[in-house]
This record gives structure tokens, sequence and C-alpha cells, in this order.
């Protein structure tokens, strides 16, 4: 079920029951008075026009029962006010007795000695604590960067626990001088540590004696008390007895008045109204409106109406590329199609026969068209994007695994020097791009990484060392990597990274044959059309082909129909119940 709670002020909602409120009076003259209405609740009604009854027959009993509720209000008023002073009087003998401790002579002095007793050992105890903070005070002031002592009495204090710290970081301070000497720049350091640590000592310190010295004096001033009470026990006790005297009347007085009021109780419960109830509220099961045809009959050209109207504003406002016929329509060369469904886990498989293992195969026949009349081996494809997380490596290794399924040697390269730091696990012993160009002694075959699903397909990782990319990219070590895989492979994949971040990207399409834009459905804008037809027509990016990577899309598209369907279809099961007005 579906609840809607709706909050109005309290005039607005009696205005409205005024108005749906209908009084027939056609039988008056014999006594019988009709009570109908109108409202989208049939029980909600009943027990308005029940309850209305009900407030009449009580007003009714309540003029028949004046003076007995005079009556009663004067004892109420009279019982509220003996309360008041009975209170008055138990909390003045209470604080009488709580203040001066009067409970009994013997006992009172009693507990006086013992408690003077026990505030004269508190401020030995005090007296002797405060001098042993001095002593220690004395002893800091007095030695540089020594341990200070403990278990003096101030171990349970928070400054216990600083002590401890100083004394854990001067023990360090002593072993790291003594194995390290006095010039190394951690034991200066850690002798600046213990000149703050001291000084915080020094002002801790001095609170907790200024915390001792009050603590002191409300000793002092507890046992003078204690002394002056002893000497007043006998004037207090006489002050008790004459309130509990007065106590005693104002109870007996306040006893009679509530046996007058459960009498004058019994002549209002005898009290009857003047009306009685015929017939009680009842629903009519029809309901008077709104009418259920066309209520559907809405509920269905809206459904359809409204989710048209929003598609067509969402292409009319959208400021993305949804389609490749807004890059045809520029004259932008299209190298292919990338799709993927609910059904595709991973990437390209040679087994499988997913939507995007057949899209990939559809790139393999687009690379065979396009090298068709070059050179059978060394062909160079760099794959870049306009910003990242546009699908550029995905495209790049899923058409090297298509094409080394058909028997073609190729190689992905990784030269994404700028995202190797976060990429590359600092464990691994796999070299890479940076690590060959740095380190002379390396070959190529080793940075050369079998793939262990296709006998023909290697990778190349992009390395660790990689504190200044630039500088790698233009050393003439690449040159010489790049020069070996086009002897060896049939095609070399150039993974680079994202033209916003790495503008070294013009640099390595000069090594490429083909560079592969991949533009993703939905993150790619209508304004950067201008910006890849400006690379199509230059030359900075060489012979430039885009791929139009479209994954997921159809999935999305779909649950959002799919969540469209089920609200109209929990819409029509709302309207579908009897909760319309009805008449009572």
């Amino acid at each position: 079920y579906h609840y809607r709670v709706v909050i109005q002020p309290v005039e607005k909602v009696v205005s409205w029951l005024q108005k749906e409120l209908v009084l027939n009076d056609d039988k008056f003259d014999v006594g019988i008075l009709t009570i109908s209405m109108k409202g989208p609740t049939p029980d909600k009604n009943a027990d308005i026009i029940n309850t209305l009854i009900e407030v009449y027959q009580f007003e009714s009993i309540r003029e028949k029962s004046k003076i007995a509720e005079a009556t009663n209000q004067f004892i109420t008023e009279r019982l509220d006010l003996i309360e008041k002073e009975l209170t008055t009087i138990e909390n003045s003998g209470e604080i009488l007795k709580t203040k001066n401790d009067v409970m009994d002579i013997e006992i009172s002095y009693s507990s006086i000695l013992l408690k003077r007793n026990d505030l004269d050992k508190k401020i030995v105890d005090a007296e002797v604590k405060l001098a042993v903070v001095d002593y220690v005070q004395e002893y800091i002031n007095e030695n540089d960067n020594k341990l200070i002592p403990m278990n003096l009495g101030i171990a349970n204090t928070p400054l216990a626990k600083s002590i401890i710290a100083y004394n854990s970081l001067y023990n360090s301070y002593i072993e790291l001088k003594r194995t390290t000497g006095s010039m190394n720049p951690k034991v200066l350091n850690m002798e600046k540590e213990l000149t703050v640590n001291k000084f915080n000592l020094q002002e801790s310190m001095n609170s907790l004696k200024l915390s001792e010295q009050l603590r002191l004096e409300e000793l002092k001033d507890e046992f003078a008390m204690c002394a002056q009470k002893s000497k007043s026990l006998p004037t207090h006790e006489r002050e008790v007895r004459s309130i509990d005297r007065h106590k005693q009347i104002i109870e007996s007085i306040y006893v009679f008045l509530l046996k007058k009021k459960e009498e004058n109780k019994m002549i209002l419960a005898s009290t009857i109204a003047n009306c009685r109830v015929i017939d009680g509220a009842f629903s009519n099961p029809s309901p008077i409106s709104p009418n259920k045809r066309i209520v559907y009959v809405l509920v269905l050209v809206g459904s359809f109406i409204i989710p048209s109207l929003g598609i067509y504003l969402q292409k009319v406002f959208s400021d993305r590329v949804i389609s490749v016929s807004q890059l045809e329509a520029l004259g932008i060369p299209i190298f292919g199609t990338v799709d993927s469904d609910d059904s595709d886990t991973g990437g390209y498989s040679g087994e499988s026969n997913s939507t995007i293992s057949n899209a990939f195969r559809r790139l393999r026949v687009a690379y065979n068209l396009h090298f068709n009349d070059h050179q059978n081996s060394g062909n160079v494809i760099l794959s870049t994007s306009l910003r990242p997380s546009e699908g550029k490596s995905l495209v790049g290794i899923n058409l090297a695994k298509s094409l080394a399924d058909v028997g073609n040697k190729v190689v992905v390269v990784d030269l994404n020097l700028y995202g190797c730091e976060h990429d590359q696990d600092p464990d691994s012993k796999v070299r890479g791009v940076s690590d060959y160009i740095v380190d002379h002694s390396l070959s190529v075959q080793d940075v050369l990484t079998p793939s262990e699903e296709f006998d023909t397909l290697s990778f190349i990782q992009v390395g660790k060392q990689c504190s200044k990319p630039n500088e790698l990219l233009v050393n003439k070590r690449l040159n010489e990597l790049l020069s070996y895989v086009r002897e060896h492979f049939d095609c070399i994949v150039l993974d680079t990274g994202s033209i916003e971040h790495s503008t070294e990207v013009f640099l390595l399409a000069q090594h490429a044959n083909t560079t592969l834009l991949v533009c993703k459905k939905g993150a790619l804008r209508t304004t950067d059309l201008k910006r890849v037809q400006e690379y199509c027509n230059s030359t900075k990016l060489g012979k430039l082909h885009v791929v139009f990577n479209r994954c997921k899309f159809k999935h999305e598209k779909n649950k959002s129909m799919i969540r469209l369907v089920v609200r109209v279809l929990k819409l029509f099961k709302l309207f579908k119940k009897d909760n319309s007005p009805q008449k009572p």
C-alpha cells in the first residue's frame, strides 16, 4: 500500500469539515436529526461524525453539572494550595535537616567527630602532596635534560603520563646520541622536543600545585564548618519539632477535602445526556468520485506522452555526443564502434560470441582493410583519447587480442608514463619501457611479457622509473625499442595517456602509422567535435581515425525503461484501490 501524509493548519481543516458536513432536519419535529459527510476516507468520515455526537453529549452533560463542577473546582483549587503548603513545609524541614544534619543529637555529634578526624587526615595528606610537588618542581628547574623521578605520590594524576612520555623520549635520545653522535639531525630535533616537553611539564606542575593549594584551602574551610556545626545542634532540633507539628495539622485538612471531592464525583457521574444515537455512522460502498475509467485513460495517455517529451527534451538540450552520425556529419573518419551488453563479463575472447567480442572482430576487419596496401609487418597503432576513462586501453588491448587470435604477432606497449607511479606495483619484478630507457644493460627481450591467453601476443609494461616522463619519451632508447618491435612483430599497439593530461601524445604519433582516437558515448561533448575535426585535418596526430565506444550504454538505457514501466504499473495498482471519496 501507498500512504500519503498531508499536514495542514487546524483552521483550514475545520473550514473544510464545515463545508462537507450536511445536517438534514426534515424530521426535527419528532426529535430526529440526520448527519452526513463526504470525504476520501469512509472510516475517517464515520469517526468524525461519531466524535461530533460524543462531543455534543459531553457538552449536554456538562451543562447539567455546572454546580457540581464549580464545587469540584473549588475543592481542587484548595487541594492544590494545601499541596503547595505541604510541599513548602516538607521542603523547609528537609532543608533544615539536610543543611544542619539534624537527625539525632547523639548520632550527629558522633558523625561530626568522625568527619573532623577524616578531614584532619586529608589536610595532612594534601600538605605532604604539595611539598612533594614543590620538590619535583625544584628538581626539574635545577637539572637540564635528565630523567624525572616517579612514584612520589603523583602517579594517578594527569601529570604522570606526561612524565612517563618525557622519560621515554629522554631514553630514546640518549640511545640515539650514543650510537649516532651529538650532531645527528635527528638528535638535535629530539633535543628541541625535550626542551618543549620540559616546558610543558613545568606548566603542568604549576597547574597541579595550584589545584592542590585550592583543595587544601577547601579542606580547612570544611574543618572549620564542622567545629561551628557542633555548637548549634540543640537549637536546630527544636525547630524541626515545630515544623512536624504544623505538618500534621495541614495533612488532616487535606484528607477531609479528598473525601468531599469523591462525594462530588459521584454526583457528576449520575448526570446523563439529553440525547441518544438511533443509528451509528456507516459508509456507502460505492465511490462518488472520481470516475475510474477516466483515470485509467489519463494514466495510459500520460505514461506515453511524458516519457516521450522527456526523451525529446533530453535530445534537444543535451551537450553530449551520443551517435556516430554526429561525427560522420563533420567528415570525421570512423574506424569502428565498440558495444557491450549485460552478458559481457570481460573483454575479447576467441571462444566467446558476446557483443564485445564481435565488436572487436569488426575492428579487426577494419584493420585488415586499412593496412591492405601497406607492409604486412611493423604496423604501429597509437591508442589515445581526449580525456581519461574513455576506453583507450580497453580498445588497444582487446584489438591486440583479436589480431593475435588469427595468428598475427602483436605487442602492446604501455607508454602512459605519467600514470606509471600509480599503476605499477613497487614490489613487482616485471620491468618495462622506463626501465629499458634508463638501464642500458637491458635488452628488449628483458622487458617483453608473453600473454597467458594468446601465444602470439606480448606486452611491454610501462615500468617503474618514471621520475621524468617528458625526457624518457624523447630518449633515443625509445626509438631503438620501437625499431626492434617493428622488425619482429606484425602489429604494435601503443597505449598512451589522454591528450588532456599528456601532450607527449603528439610526439609519439610520429612513430605510428595510424592513430585511433577513442571517444566514449556520453563523455564526448559537442564542443569537442571541433577539436577532433582539427586533429583530423592536421598532421599533429598523424593519420587519425575515431573509435566510438558505446560500452554498457544499452544496458543503462534498458534499465531506465524498466524503471519507467515499473512506475507505470505501480501507478495503475494505486488507482485500483477502493480509497475513493465515499458517502457515510
